[in-house]
């Protein structure tokens, strides 16, 4: 009987799988795959577009207008206003008074653009001083369409700036009165006209 018992546990422990004790129940560790995740990546932003250069503003015509003279207020002489020559002169005709005499309210200037630009200044290189100009954005075919974007005086080197920064193809000057030449006379004189 003894002789069977022996044999019984020599067979048990046979059996077991090699490594594995009395009281060792504790099956290997699995082997694990870390795995580190990867952040997902941010869509690109889309790149912002840089904004148009501003477009300089170029003359391309300048012409006279006269309320009561299809004509134009001495029309033959504007080329000289944008010349680049200080010593030619636009000049209106000569009045009694400022007020151009009780013949018409005003005269003006239309002035285009080669295209349509950010106009902040109108330069005027004017012999005399005093009157009155009003600029706007419109053509000749309704002078005084709009709001006056600057108005003042005329004396020397007169800088009308506008109200603020106008995009704009079409310019008007609208002399309501008249400056008074260093001789005295009722006109307007203008050597040179610059847009900025």
């Amino acid at each position: 009987m003894g002789i069977v018992v022996v044999l019984v546990i020599a067979i048990g422990n046979v059996t077991r799988p090699w490594g594995q004790g009395d009281g060792d129940t504790d099956a290997a560790p699995a082997a694990t795959t870390q795995t580190t995740a990867t952040p997902t990546e941010e869509p690109a932003a889309p790149a912002e577009e840089a904004p148009a250069p501003a477009v300089a503003p170029v003359i391309a015509g300048v012409t006279t207008i006269d309320p009561s003279d299809a004509d134009g207020e001495k029309e033959e002489l504007i080329p000289r206003i944008w010349d680049g020559d200080p010593n030619t002169a636009w000049y209106t005709h000569t009045y009694n008074r400022p007020d151009f005499a009780g013949f018409k309210n005003a005269v003006g200037i239309a002035i285009t653009l080669t295209e349509p630009a950010t106009v902040s200044t109108v330069t005027l290189q004017v012999n005399g001083s005093g009157g009155n100009v009003e600029v706007r954005a419109t053509d000749a075919t309704n002078p005084t369409a709009g709001d006056v974007l600057a108005s003042g005086p005329l004396n020397g080197t007169t800088v009308l700036t506008l109200s603020q920064p106008t995009e704009t193809q079409n310019i008007v000057l609208w002399f309501t009165s008249l400056a008074q030449t260093p001789d005295g006379k009722n006109r307007i004189e203008i050597s040179e006209l610059t847009v900025g």
